[in-house]
């Protein structure tokens, strides 16, 4: 799991930050997080036509 601790780390910054400080966390974890939900997404995706194909292949 990769997007919860990050999620987490996001929201233990402390308090509301001002906004270079806002845009400087958010620089840090948007691109890692996309990019991590990016890979979940796929991952979901390609699942199901795997397991169709596995339940066809059944004896």
């Amino acid at each position: 799991m990769v997007n919860v601790p990050l999620n987490e780390r996001l929201d233990r910054a402390a308090g509301p930050p001002d906004a270079a400080e806002a845009a400087a966390l958010w620089a840090a974890y948007a691109p890692r997080w996309t990019r991590r939900n990016h890979v979940r997404a796929l991952a979901a995706t390609l699942s199901v036509p795997l397991t169709g194909a596995g339940l066809l292949l059944l004896p």
